[in-house]
């Protein structure tokens, strides 16, 4: 193998410079035509599915306003689907979805692009080795973070309920964003102190950060619930 790769390395370094710069690709500003990318599918609970699409502009720097219509389309019609109209330059991932129906089946729906003299089209369809996770993306396997607002409920976990057991002391502020902080999928948990003693026990979480224990994690999700129980707004 080392021989062969060897090999190899010599028959390129000896290939004419000219023919070399001919076969890469060279980048441009303005005048290039853009690929539409179908990026996959995801089920949707009602039994219908939806699928993403992107876009590769081949234009370095120039973004392109191309109109639905017959350089914008999407077949069969109607040929708005909520694509869009104004191209970025470069790849553009997961722009916009459309949702087909349950019984798309073995059907396609294929978007196509007219730009730079050349028109590029790309279907969309619900093949099993195609399926996404919306909420996971692929290459970086990267999840998008959870923000918790309104952590205090208005302050309604900070007080007590008709149904507290006996003995339970309603949590501080603080108590609240560390029950919050303690789930796996939240990032962030935005407060809104009310005034500067509760800002200073907020800030102390950054430098005593710990779960707190299972009994009292169990307890303040009891209490949350008994909150919404007797929540006379939106959650």
């Amino acid at each position: 193998m080392r021989t062969l790769l060897a090999a190899a390395a010599l028959a390129l370094a000896a290939a004419p410079v000219a023919a070399q710069s001919r076969d890469a690709p060279i980048p441009h500003d303005t005048g290039q035509s853009i690929n539409p990318v179908f990026e996959g599918w995801y089920p949707n609970d009602d039994g219908t599915f939806t699928l993403s699409f992107g876009y590769f502009n081949r234009n370095y720097e120039t973004a392109l306003d191309i109109p639905v219509g017959p350089h914008n389309r999407f077949e069969p019609g109607p040929a708005d689907r909520g694509q869009p109209t104004h191209l970025l330059p470069r790849r553009q991932t997961g722009i916009f979805t459309v949702v087909v129906p349950a019984d798309f089946s073995n059907q396609t729906l294929s978007w196509s692009l007219t730009a730079g003299g050349e028109t590029h089209a790309v279907p969309g369809h619900i093949r099993p080795e195609w399926q996404i996770d919306a909420m996971h993306e692929v290459t970086s396997g990267n999840h998008p973070p959870v923000v918790t607002f309104t952590g205090l409920r208005w302050r309604d976990l900070m007080g007590p309920t008709p149904d507290d057991p006996p003995g339970f002391e309603p949590p501080s502020a603080a108590e609240c964003y560390r029950f919050c902080l303690a789930h796996p999928a939240v990032s962030v948990a935005l407060a809104a102190p009310g005034n500067r003693a509760e800002l200073e026990q907020d800030l102390a979480l950054l430098d005593d950060w710990h779960p707190p224990d299972p009994s009292a994690y169990e307890a303040l999700r009891h209490h949350v619930d008994r909150v919404k129980k007797h929540a006379r707004e939106f959650w």
